[in-house]
């Protein structure tokens, strides 16, 4: 059964060779987090191409991605109103539409840096699939 591990000196998931080390030369106390990769069948490069529907899982993500969108907008609508009768007597209501503009940006702002922190902190582990290509 193959074995992967993460190599320190590469900074990424690797195939581990026979002596437990990184096949880029790195010895074997470089590499831990060592685990058996279960045998699955290689992905076809013509699954699910052309048939004119998106993957259930990024079509779950666009609905997603929709329902973000529309929350964000009914929340804006909701918040405006509500800031401008708050700062009215003290006589900022123009206040009222910038600030709802500066939190929702600042959401924005923090949902893509936490997914790109993600995407650094969490790389993609080795398959069997990606040793047969």
């Amino acid at each position: 059964m193959p074995r992967a591990g993460w190599c320190r000196e590469c900074g990424a998931w690797i195939w581990v060779d026979t002596a437990d080390g990184c096949p880029s030369g790195h010895s074997p106390e470089c590499v831990s987090d060592r685990y058996e990769a279960q045998p699955v069948e290689p992905a076809s490069v013509h699954d699910a191409v052309g048939d004119g529907e998106p993957p259930r899982f990024l079509g779950r993500q666009a609905r997603w991605l929709v329902w973000g969108a529309v929350g964000s907008v009914v929340a804006t609508a909701v918040t405006v109103p509500a800031a401008m009768a708050f700062w009215r007597p003290y006589g900022l209501a123009g206040a009222a539409v910038v600030e709802p503009v500066v939190w929702l940006v600042a959401e924005i702002a923090l949902g893509l840096w936490l997914a790109g922190r993600m995407l650094i902190e969490h790389p993609v582990t080795p398959s069997v699939a990606d040793e047969v290509a």
